[in-house]
């Protein structure tokens, strides 16, 4: 499963600012070790007698939808950090 966004910036004066404009799937948590890993993880998360299931969810600390994505949460986040 794959992840992808579309996003902009544009420069207002001194300061840079960022927009998501759409995105599709949530992004791999952390380090899976890239497109590979994160299909490994899916599968661990989705098989619960999976040997690393467990140790997975108590990882990620909660659920995960692999098909979320929120762009106003998004947007929401990325406004905290350029504050």
């Amino acid at each position: 499963m794959a992840y992808a966004f579309n996003c902009r910036s544009r420069e207002a004066g001194p300061q840079r600012t960022g927009e998501f404009l759409a995105g599709e799937n949530a992004c791999p948590p952390g380090d899976v070790d890239g497109a590979p890993g994160y299909e490994e993880f899916l599968q661990a998360l989705a098989d619960s007698a999976h040997p690393e299931h467990e140790d997975l969810k108590e990882w990620i600390g909660g659920p995960l939808d692999p098909v979320a994505f929120d762009v106003d949460e998004v947007n929401q986040r990325l406004n905290q950090t350029q504050s």
